[in-house]
């Protein structure tokens, strides 16, 4: 595990700052605690500074995962950002759906589905 170069930062910035915008630093200095990205296997975790020194002891290869997975970074280096990411960037996002996303939680919006008007018409 090691922290990211500064091109690896720049790149996932970017794909992070097209979803929170300029609250992208807020996402870095919290009032809670202080965190950082590691890349571990490609994939980059977002993880408090105490979780990470209490991780030294444990070697590279028998580490699984550390922290939350933010994304990870493919072979041609693009990053995809992974749906845990999800939990730390909605707070700050620019656009939210709110009124459809109710309207799902509740399960109002089922029957309105395409999948569902298909199999109705089958009949």
């Amino acid at each position: 595990m090691r922290p990211l170069t500064e091109e690896e930062t720049l790149v996932m910035f970017q794909k992070i700052a097209k979803y929170i915008g300029e609250n992208l630093q807020l996402l870095v200095d919290r009032p809670d605690d202080t965190y950082c990205f590691q890349l571990h296997n490609y994939r980059v975790y977002y993880v408090s500074e105490n979780i990470l020194k209490l991780a030294a002891n444990i070697s590279g290869n028998k580490l699984v995962s550390l922290g939350t997975c933010f994304g990870k970074f493919t072979k041609t280096h693009n990053f995809h950002l992974h749906v845990t990411a999800l939990d730390y960037l909605a707070p700050y996002a620019k656009y939210k759906v709110s009124g459809s996303e109710v309207r799902f939680q509740k399960s109002q919006a089922w029957w309105r589905t395409p999948l569902i008007l298909a199999l109705g018409r089958q009949r």
